[in-house]
């Protein structure tokens, strides 16, 4: 019977220890989708902050997940003209999505979700689950609806 007990405990302790490597790699993993999202955007909008009609400005942003522990990432604030948009990384996900991104202004809030593969979608609807590949073209059209 201790033997038993013994083998449970030891079959508990790694999984305990592939938990904690998991969550190890998902803490790295998060902040550094973040920043693929981040260089997309100013790829994509790269002509109009070269012409300055486009300001960004990034402030780090603390996330504490009680597992996890702390996690710094930074919060994009997106100028044109007297508009502010925000674009705020979130460690609450989708399943089977390994990143969120809101997207908010005065009136509007849009969710961006990162696949199991990597891709950022614009996530239209949760039920039924519609999320269209972020491209930008589909991204110049999302700003200029949320700004006109």
């Amino acid at each position: 019977m201790s033997d038993a007990l013994a083998e449970f405990l030891r079959q508990k302790k790694r999984m305990q220890d592939q938990q904690n490597e998991q969550h190890a790699a998902d803490k790295e993993q998060w902040p550094a989708g973040v920043e693929s999202f981040y260089r997309c955007l100013e790829d994509w909008l790269a002509d109009m902050i070269e012409e300055k009609i486009i300001f960004l400005h990034y402030e780090v942003l603390h996330v504490n997940e009680h597992k996890q522990g702390a996690v710094y990432t930074r919060k994009l604030n997106l100028f044109v003209g007297g508009d502010e948009i925000e674009f705020i990384p979130s460690k609450r996900v989708s399943v089977g999505a390994t990143g969120h991104i809101e997207m908010k202004t005065n009136n509007v809030s849009m969710d961006f979700i990162r696949d199991g593969e990597g891709i950022w979608r614009h996530l239209c609807s949760r039920t039924p689950l519609k999320a269209y590949i972020l491209t930008k073209q589909n991204f110049r059209e999302l700003l200029l609806s949320v700004l006109s």
